[in-house]
């Protein structure tokens, strides 16, 4: 099984970590512009559940890289200790913001955009995620993260001791979560 671990980090610190590690990280492919329309219900039942639940959630969202009218569905369903992920390629969004998915009728709550970087590094994959922005939907109400979200994907058991490359602590963060938070509950953003 995969292990991810995700990191927050301020423009300083990225700087400081890429300065220190550029030897050992290694480019994978080209980065991207990604853009992100996460789906909830009109009560926030999605949201609601990846706060306060483990398993038995999913995240339902719509996705498009380097804005290339290329979309991709994708369902991330964590069920019973395993995160299984179904993804469908399609070239047309429908601007009709409701959507069905088993007995929930969902709605577009939040678009967000970043800039994602993909490196090697040691024996794991590493994304930099920067420019991170949330949107409400047919809105102009924005907000933009003064943060950078680094993930690490450990490919095996070999990279052990990760805490010691990087300068904070592994971290639970969802763009998702975050979003909603910041869109509709500011109150409640730590």
């Amino acid at each position: 099984m995969r292990k991810e671990y995700k990191f927050v980090m301020d423009n300083i610190q990225l700087s400081n970590f890429l300065n220190h590690f550029r030897s050992d990280l290694q480019v994978l492919h080209k980065s991207n512009n990604i853009k992100s329309v996460y789906y909830d219900t009109s009560d926030f039942y999605i949201y609601r559940s990846s706060l306060y639940r483990d398993i038995n959630k999913f995240k339902f969202r719509i996705r498009e890289y380097n804005n290339n009218n290329q979309f991709h569905k994708e369902i991330k369903i964590s069920h019973h200790q395993k995160l299984k992920f179904k993804s469908k390629k399609f070239s047309e969004l429908n601007q009709n913001n409701k959507i069905y998915y088993k007995n929930f009728k969902l709605e577009q709550k939040s678009t967000v955009s970043y800039f994602r970087k993909y490196y090697k590094f040691f024996n794991s994959r590493l994304t930099i995620d920067s420019n991170i922005e949330y949107q409400k939907p047919r809105s102009n109400i924005k907000f933009v993260e003064s943060i950078n979200v680094l993930e690490l994907k450990l490919f095996d058991n070999s990279f052990s001791d990760i805490q010691r490359y990087f300068p904070k602590s592994p971290i639970k963060f969802s763009k998702f979560e975050n979003s909603i938070t910041t869109l509709y509950f500011p109150h409640k953003k730590i």
